[in-house]
């Protein structure tokens, strides 16, 4: 009989290590997997957390809100190549001067009136147009 029951511990104990080795092997496949994500949305790729589901089209003009958490950039000109000049604040709202479509393939921008008389532009992915969602 305790021959039968070390037998049955020994099992119980096995079938418990190779459980916890398989978990432990599945867990740094999800960490991995997140890392990498992680990794693409901060290299400039569109993070789909933040896109604006009812985005500004070219030619609009009036309020938008940010949607960028937290905060979107804004730049000297209308797509990823000009230099970052400022920024929209998460839940910001402003009045977009027009949109327009970039010339680099990076989508459609909205022009702003900087506090400093200046023009910048922010892409229309991360801003939404009303009735807002948030």
């Amino acid at each position: 009989m305790n021959v039968r029951r070390l037998l049955a511990i020994s099992t119980a104990l096995a079938i418990c290590l190779m459980f916890a080795s398989t978990s432990t092997s599945l867990a740094s496949t999800t960490n991995t997997q997140v890392s990498s994500h992680n990794k693409l949305s901060t290299q400039g790729k569109t993070n789909p957390q933040f896109v604006s589901p009812q985005q500004p089209w070219v030619g609009y003009s009036g309020e938008v809100k940010c949607t960028a958490d937290p905060y979107l950039n804004t730049r000297t000109g209308p797509g990823l190549n000009y230099p970052i000049k400022f920024g929209i604040d998460y839940g910001q709202t402003g009045d977009a001067i027009t949109t327009v479509s970039s010339s680099d393939g990076s989508g459609n921008w909205c022009e702003f009136q900087a506090y400093d008389g200046s023009y910048e532009y922010g892409s229309a992915t991360y801003l939404e147009v009303p009735p807002y969602t948030f």
